[in-house]
């Protein structure tokens, strides 16, 4: 399945099945250098969203994507959007985690 993969994913962007083995491991360690800086970040923002009453969970969440990408862009860390998805869910689930009242 894996390779099923990668040669679809070569196919698509043009490039050689080769080309993309070679990089494929170094986009995997810039993803997860991003998460571990974004996550104590994310942590915070949503920690702080959650003891917020005017807002509802929907609009929580629109809130702390904004900030972290805002906060992201200012500390120069470089990723994409499901990047930052998912660095928000995890830390509302190390925050629920953690939580004291459960």
């Amino acid at each position: 399945m894996k390779q099923y993969l990668i040669s679809a994913l070569a196919k698509a962007l043009g490039v050689s099945k080769s080309i993309l083995e070679f990089f494929l491991p170094i986009f995997r360690v810039a993803a997860v250098n991003g998460m571990d800086r974004l996550l104590p970040i994310a942590l915070g923002i949503v920690t702080d969203l959650a003891l917020n009453n005017n807002l509802s969970k929907p609009d929580k969440r629109i809130e702390a994507l904004k900030q972290l990408q805002s906060e992201a862009l200012r500390t120069g860390i470089i990723c994409g959007v499901s990047v930052l998805n998912a660095s928000v869910e995890n830390a509302v689930l190390l925050m629920k985690e953690n939580d004291p009242t459960k």
